[in-house]
C-alpha cells in the first residue's frame, strides 16, 4: 500500500510487477500519505494499509474506494525473473540469482519446497486481502489492459493523471532470452499460484471491476507518527526528484530531520537532480514505455 488518499477518497493498493512505480509517481501529489521505499512500505498489503489507518486515526480502508493492479501470473513470474537476473541485483546486493540461471532453472527454484532467497515470491493474491484473508479490492485493473483501465479511473478528478497511462506499453522486456516453459513446468506453475491464476481470470469475466459514481471524499487530516512523517516525506522528495521538479524536492528534503537516517539513494537524490538537468523528463518516458528506470538500485560504496 503506498499511497493513502482519505480526502480524496480512494486508497491505491501497490502490487509487484504491475507498473507501480509509473503509478506512484502519476499519483502522489494528490496523496496524504506516501510510502515509496521497497525497503520500508511501497508494497503494503490491504491488510498492513487498514492497520496503518488505523494508527493514524483515519477512516476505515473498507469505506474507501479501493483499487490496484494484477497480472497474468505466468508473465508475472517471468517480471520477477528479469529483475532478479540484472546485473545491477548482482553487483550490489539484493536477492540477485546466479549468473546465467536460466527461466526454467527459476521456476523449478520458485518450485522447490526450501526456494532460495531470490527465487521467494509472496502471491498477488496476498497484497489484496485482509486480516480474514478476505479480498478487499472494488476495482483491480490488469496490466495488460492498463492503458484502458487508466482511463476509466482517470474520469475521477483525484485520478485524473491515470490518464498518462495510454501511453504505456505493456510487457517492454530487455531480454533476447526465450522465457516460454515446458508443458509440465507451466502446468506446475499454475498450480502452485492457483489463487493468483483464479484471481486474475475472475478479473478478465468482470469480478472486482466496481466503480461508484464519485470517489467518497471527506476533510481528512492523518496524525503520522515522526517517523511516518519522515517517510512520506523522504518518499515525495524521491518522486518529484526523479521526476525533475526541484523545487519540490528541495521542499520535501527540508521535512526530514537532520536525526533521520537516510539510505545511500535518498541521501544522492538531490545531487542526482542538480547535476542531472532534464533526467525527470527522460525519466516519465521510461516509465510509460515500461522500463525499469531502476530508482533504486544500490550504489557501490564510494559512488
Amino acid at each position: 500500500m503506498t499511497i493513502f488518499s482519505p480526502s480524496r477518497g480512494f486508497l491505491f493498493i501497490s502490487n509487484t510487477k504491475v507498473a507501480s512505480s509509473t503509478l506512484h509517481h502519476l499519483l502522489y501529489p494528490v496523496a496524504d500519505a506516501v510510502f515509496y521505499r521497497p525497503e520500508v512500505g511501497k508494497h503494503f498489503s490491504y491488510a498492513q494499509a487498514r492497520d496503518r489507518l488505523h494508527r493514524w486515526g483515519g477512516p476505515d480502508a473498507a469505506s474507501l474506494f479501493r483499487f490496484g493492479v494484477v497480472r497474468e501470473p505466468v508473465d508475472w513470474v517471468r517480471s520477477w525473473y528479469k529483475f532478479r537476473s540484472r546485473a545491477d541485483m548482482r553487483a550490489h546486493g539484493g536477492r540477485a540469482m546466479p549468473e546465467g540461471t536460466r527461466f526454467t532453472a527459476f521456476v523449478d527454484a520458485v518450485l522447490a519446497d526450501d526456494p532460495p532467497g531470490y527465487a521467494r515470491i509472496r502471491e498477488q493474491v496476498f497484497v489484496f486481502r485482509d486480516r480474514k484473508k478476505t479480498l478487499s479490492m472494488d476495482f483491480l485493473a490488469t496490466l495488460d489492459g492498463i492503458r484502458e483501465d487508466g482511463a476509466r479511473l482517470a474520469r475521477y478528478p483525484a485520478l485524473k493523471a491515470l490518464d498518462a497511462l495510454r501511453d504505456y506499453r505493456v510487457n517492454t522486456s530487455e531480454t533476447a532470452e526465450d522465457l516460454a516453459l515446458p508443458a509440465r513446468t507451466r502446468a506446475r506453475l499454475e498450480a502452485f499460484l492457483a489463487a493468483d491464476c483464479e484471481l486474475y481470470q475472475a478479473v478478465r469475466d468482470g469480478a472486482y471491476r466496481d466503480l461508484p459514481e464519485t470517489l467518497p471524499a471527506r476533510p481528512c487530516t492523518l496524525a503520522l507518527d515522526a517517523d511516518d512523517l519522515a517517510e512520506d516525506a523522504i518518499s515525495r522528495m524521491t518522486l518529484a526528484a526523479n521526476l525533475g521538479r526541484h523545487a519540490d524536492a528541495r521542499l520535501w528534503a527540508n521535512r526530514i530531520p537532520a536525526s533521520f537516517e537516510l539510505d545511500p539513494n535518498s541521501r544522492s537524490v538531490l545531487e542526482d537532480v542538480n547535476n542531472r538537468p532534464g533526467r525527470g523528463r527522460r525519466i516519465m518516458r521510461a516509465i510509460l514505455r515500461g522500463r525499469d528506470p531502476r530508482f533504486w538500485r544500490r550504489r557501490a560504496p564510494g559512488q
